[in-house]
């Protein structure tokens, strides 16, 4: 067993001060603009909030619930929006291979 030396503790001081700092700045200048663009795709994604949009896509909900099947988008294209915030929101299923949704 080797008896570590005043060098060999001065090195170790000198690292770790080296090492606290660089990875926080690896951290703001690497990962930091990666989650600055997760954060602004996130709220580009917000679905906007209003009393009638929100009576609109109920409206749209109970109608795709009234059918109880696996139906095509284009049935709903005069209410595309509100159908696909429903879709982004989960509560239809959505089959993109065929374009056909259906409640759950």
């Amino acid at each position: 067993m080797e008896i570590p030396s005043g060098g060999a503790a001065m090195t170790r001081i000198y690292a770790n001060r080296v090492t606290g700092p660089s990875y926080m700045l690896s951290q703001i200048f690497l990962a930091g603009p990666i989650q600055l663009m997760k954060a602004i795709g996130r709220f580009r994604s917000l679905i906007p909030y209003s009393d009638t949009l929100k009576a609109r896509i109920q409206r749209q909900l109970e109608k795709i619930e009234t059918a109880k099947k696996w139906q095509d988008l284009s049935e709903y294209r005069d209410n595309a929006l509100e159908t696909l915030y429903l879709i982004r929101m989960n509560k239809v299923q959505y089959s993109p291979r065929k374009i056909r949704i259906r409640s759950l």
